[in-house]
């Protein structure tokens, strides 16, 4: 049924647990602190729509998940919001809207180093020391560009067509850009 859901923080999913909303559910991410995500350990999760407002700060899939994320609905990041997927699957099944000043990495990205992907002589990145490298999204419509998406060793598969706004930009470093 329609509802919103509004989190503070995270949401986390164990493995056996029954999540599945429709497009007429809404979880809302963020407002109070600048920090939260999603631990997803259940391949039969499924979300209507998301809203990233972290305060301008960082959105993730966390470094615990275990299977890929699917939003039947529309992914929303708000102005100033960061989103990092952490070498993990993110599926997009309706719009995927960013802003001028939000940033999308598609994987294990530099949000230690601060809000660019310059490496600094002695900055390191955390990341998984096995599995895949890189993380999926795939977004099954069209998407325009607004903000920051750097893809890095990631992947990024879109379904629809593909295009930039003058604030948009898009990095890829070893990963790839279909559509």
């Amino acid at each position: 049924s329609a509802g919103n859901i509004n989190l503070p923080y995270a949401l986390i999913i164990e493995n056996g647990a029954l999540v599945s909303s429709s497009t007429g559910n809404t979880i809302n991410f963020g407002t109070t602190l600048s920090f939260g995500g999603i631990s997803n350990q259940d391949p039969n999760t499924t979300l209507g729509n998301v809203n990233v407002n972290m305060n301008g700060g960082k959105w993730i899939l966390d470094t615990y998940n275990t299977a890929p994320l699917t939003v039947n609905g529309n992914f929303t990041v708000f102005p100033g919001n960061t989103v990092e997927l952490f070498n993990n699957s993110l599926t997009i099944h309706g719009i995927l809207a960013d802003d001028p000043t939000s940033a999308f990495y598609v994987y294990d990205g530099p949000l230690s180093k601060g809000n660019n992907n310059l490496q600094e002589e002695n900055d390191t990145l955390e990341v998984k020391s096995s599995g895949a490298k890189g993380g999926i999204l795939e977004i099954d419509n069209a998407f325009t560009l607004n903000g920051l998406m750097d893809v890095g060793d990631g992947n990024v598969l879109l379904h629809g067509e593909f295009s930039s706004a003058a604030t948009g930009s898009l990095l890829i470093n070893g990963g790839s850009f279909i559509a």
